[in-house]
């Protein structure tokens, strides 16, 4: 297999096997805290200008004022 020895790979596969199931509990986590931060995008109605460059004082940057409720109410949730 690709000049792996067949001994090392199927150690290599067991191992793989043997996580598989932590693997899915840990893509459920991220799944779910994704949904988080997507729930707090879209409360905070957050569009591609929040994205835009300012004059980086910020004074009046909706960007920077968006996101900064969207970065509180993710870490809020992950909180609850």
């Amino acid at each position: 297999m690709a000049g792996i020895d067949e001994d090392v790979y199927n150690f290599c596969n067991n191992i793989h096997s043997g996580l598989k199931e932590r693997f899915e509990e840990i893509d459920q986590v991220a799944e779910y805290n994704q949904m988080k931060v997507l729930l707090a995008l879209r409360k905070h109605r957050t569009s591609a200008a929040c994205f835009e460059s300012s004059t980086g004082y910020g004074y009046d940057d909706i960007g920077r004022e968006t996101l900064e409720a969207v970065y509180a109410d993710s870490i809020s949730f992950f909180f609850q």
